[in-house]
């Protein structure tokens, strides 16, 4: 069976504490309400059933006295023979309230004082043209239903019927109910324990599966997934959680790529270092202009190494959300010019001609003047990086959705396949043409245009170009410090 009790009952869910509490929630209710219903019952029966009783002897007494208003003496003679209807005790009265009719047990009723006043009274009442007279009067723990009807000859009153009747049974009956409902409930109970289970195991048995994938998933495996057939909420949730999970998935694959790029990108530099400090302890190389070339060369791995530290720093410190970066309006022609100055002399080091034509009139917007230079030079860079002959431009355009930035160059190009992942930490899109690169040049700018708003664009062409849009508003419409 593994797990399984005759293909019904699961082991596990039997010991599942949200299972139980389902069952005895549900058990409880019907026991509660089989109580409450009992209560109630117990609280409004006595009047209700009292009320029927009294209708009943109502119209009993009505009728009596309709047919001794009719009949007469002879009327008289039959109720005097038979005193006692429907459990109730009938009297005759004349219109001086002396009995004509009295019943037997009557004298020993009215021994109570309440009652035989409120008797009396209801007489009183009839007699005085108050017409139909219906009282209950509760003794103890008895009720009395006491019902007077005047007697009517030839449209006078003459006389009047009275009825008196003990309501005892009204206990017995109401215990008698309060059995069935008992029964009933307990019934209930034993019959609704398998639909409670199976119902309880519905809902039960999908958040079991999703703590089973929550718990693989904290060990590391990330291969399962809940069900999300369920219908309702919790098909609902699982859907969430896969979503959350596929996340979290592909968040610690990235962080294993993560890891292991900046253990290869360390790795490199190290060994170079390494390699070459080895050299000059051991005195292999004797000569001074070679000797020069390694301190050069160890010089220069140094630096790399710490850019490379820099760029993990600065994206870290981006990602974090902890960077303020305070917005303010400037002149897009002030950082152009001073990219020039920086740019401007690399046709003679490498026979690429950098562009970039400056406007006479002011190009106003709304950014961080230091992180738009810092973004564009890393654009630039690139372009310079992988641009083997012709040119990289860095030009301006205005339209209705802002100030466009545009940095394109005519050197290898991308592949369409890997444009979605430019801006990837580490991505190397051609990394025969890397030029020393971290790979984290373009992921830092995307996350400094992410964070002051900006937009950023990238479309290519493989032997073509490459061509960068950077999308800037001039409006102040962000706060001025963002982040923090």
């Amino acid at each position: 069976m593994g797990g399984k009790v005759e293909g019904f009952i699961d082991e596990e869910l039997v010991n599942s504490v949200l299972l139980r509490q389902i069952i005895l929630l549900v058990l409880l209710t019907l026991l509660l309400s089989a109580a409450l219903t009992s209560l109630v019952y117990l609280g409004f029966n006595t009047e209700v059933y009292a009320d029927l009783t009294l209708s009943e002897l109502i119209k009993t007494n009505e009728s009596i006295a309709s047919w001794i208003g009719e009949d007469g003496a002879s009327a008289q003679e039959q109720l005097r023979n038979h005193p006692v209807f429907a459990e109730a005790h009938i009297s005759l009265y004349d219109e001086e309230l002396s009995p004509i009719v009295l019943s037997g047990e009557l004298s020993a009723l009215l021994d109570n004082a309440d009652l035989k006043e409120a008797y009396t009274n209801a007489l009183h009442r009839t007699l005085a043209s108050v017409g139909q007279v219906d009282e209950k009067v509760r003794v103890g723990r008895e009720i009395y239903l006491i019902t007077v009807s005047p007697v009517m000859t030839d449209g006078q009153v003459n006389g009047a019927v009275a009825a008196v009747k003990l309501f005892p049974q009204l206990r017995g009956l109401a215990r008698n109910v309060q059995l069935v409902v008992f029964i009933s409930t307990f019934g209930i109970f034993l019959f609704m324990t398998i639909p409670s289970y199976i119902l309880a195991k519905r809902i039960v048995t999908p958040l079991s599966e999703m703590r089973n994938v929550a718990v693989a998933m904290s060990k590391g495996d990330f291969s399962k997934r809940a069900n999300e057939e369920v219908p309702g909420e919790i098909g609902q949730l699982a859907k969430t959680l896969n979503s959350v999970f596929s996340e979290l998935a592909v968040l610690e694959q990235s962080r294993k790529d993560y890891v292991a790029n900046v253990s290869h990108e360390l790795r490199t530099p190290i060994a170079a270092m390494k390699a070459m400090s080895e050299t000059l302890r051991d005195g292999i190389v004797t000569k001074p202009e070679k000797r020069q070339a390694y301190y050069d060369n160890l010089v220069r791995e140094c630096e790399r190494l710490s850019k490379l530290v820099d760029d993990l720093l600065e994206l870290s410190r981006l990602q974090s959300g902890k960077v303020a970066l305070t917005k303010g309006y400037f002149d897009v022609n002030d950082v152009l010019d001073s990219i020039k100055d920086t740019y401007g002399h690399l046709k003679d080091a490498n026979g690429v001609e950098f562009i970039c034509p400056v406007s006479e009139s002011p190009i106003m917007v709304f950014s961080n003047e230091n992180r738009l230079e810092q973004i564009l030079i890393i654009l630039i860079d690139n372009a310079f990086k992988h641009t083997q002959s012709g040119s990289v431009q860095l030009l301006t355009k205005c339209d209705k959705n802002g100030v466009k930035l545009i940095v394109k160059d005519t050197g290898c190009g991308i592949d369409e396949a890997d444009l979605p992942k430019i801006f990837d930490r580490f991505f190397k899109a051609d990394t025969s043409h890397s030029g020393g690169g971290t790979g984290l040049g373009l992921a830092i700018a995307k996350e400094i245009l992410d964070l002051m708003g900006h937009g950023i664009e990238v479309t290519s062409r493989v032997g073509v170009g490459t061509e960068f849009v950077v999308t800037l508003s001039g409006e102040d419409d962000r706060p001025q410090v963002v982040s923090e």
